[in-house]
């Protein structure tokens, strides 16, 4: 088995290096793009004009569970950049995202200027992030080389780590976020609760943790931090640490699902999640009743 495992990593090794070598080649001459949109060409020329080469950061992904990805088909969308910037590359966004729709690319998700794409096997991943390349090498974009990466088991995606199907903050995010220190106004509880705002998917009750925090921040209040603040500050920061992995949502006679709820001043909420005999816990909606308004939260 380790003589098969060799000879594969081997041979996708060699493969890897003829296509970088391929992509080194064709890089060199890239054509000019193309903005059709009348108002785009009247205030910007094409980007080979202004200097600006649009690139595709592409990284391969490999896990066990591709058929369980889920997908973001939001569509980016295209405006015109300030005076006096050099170049646009929200423009050039839209255009990566036409030419890989236009050349029918595999399943892929790209978020800006990142694509990540993923498969069952070392060598489904290799052929799909090929076919990604080869579009966009013939659309006229230049790849960055050192952007390109995998196939691997496990990567880090939009400041994501992925690894077998799972999604979860790396650890050295999670040790600077304990280790802030309490907040001394309204702006440093805002930045704070901006940081922490992933983990909303990951904590049941979140909402209700750090109601108090969200106090200290309304405009019509003064800054006060009070024992209340302090306890749900140190709360959260410890159910982060505790905080499990994503995973996508399952069905099944073995999937139990999970109704969290909680009352406090501030109104009632309720978390739904499901949990497999193996593998993580997912985050299914979360809803919180305020008395002034509701919001629902959902992580598929």
């Amino acid at each position: 088995m380790q003589a098969q495992v060799s000879a594969v990593g081997k041979e996708l090794r060699e493969e890897m290096k003829e296509m970088r070598e391929k992509m080194r080649r064709n890089s060199s001459h890239v054509a000019p793009v193309r903005v059709t949109d009348p108002r785009v060409r009247a205030q910007h020329p094409p980007a080979r004009e202004r200097g600006y080469t649009p690139r595709a950061d592409l990284w391969f992904f490999l896990r066990t569970h591709g058929e369980d990805m889920g997908r973001w088909d939001g569509k980016p969308t295209s405006a015109l950049a300030a005076r006096g910037w050099k170049h646009s590359p929200t423009i050039c966004n839209g255009l990566i995202q036409a030419a890989l729709e236009k050349g029918e690319a595999p399943e892929h998700l790209q978020y800006i200027n990142d694509i990540i794409a993923w498969g069952n096997t070392a060598m489904e991943v290799f052929e799909k992030g090929e076919k990604i390349i080869q579009i966009l090498l013939e659309a006229g974009f230049a790849i960055k080389q050192s952007k390109v990466k995998g196939p691997a088991w496990e990567i880090q995606f939009l400041g994501v780590k992925w690894q077998d199907g799972q999604c979860q903050i790396p650890t050295e995010v999670i040790n600077k976020i304990t280790a802030m220190s309490p907040p001394t106004s309204n702006k440093e509880t805002q930045a704070f609760l901006g940081a922490i705002g992933f983990w909303r998917m990951h904590i049941p009750e979140y909402s209700q943790i750090v109601s108090p925090l969200y106090l200290v921040t309304l405009k019509k209040n003064d800054f006060h931090w009070g024992p209340e603040q302090q306890q749900a500050f140190a709360q959260i920061k410890q159910d982060i640490t505790h905080a499990v992995a994503l995973g996508p949502v399952k069905t099944g006679p073995e999937v139990k699902n999970m109704l969290y709820s909680a009352a406090g001043n501030n109104g009632l909420s309720w978390s739904l999640w499901q949990k497999v005999p193996v593998g993580p816990t997912t985050g299914i909606l979360e809803l919180k009743l305020q008395r002034v308004r509701s919001q629902i939260y959902s992580n598929r």
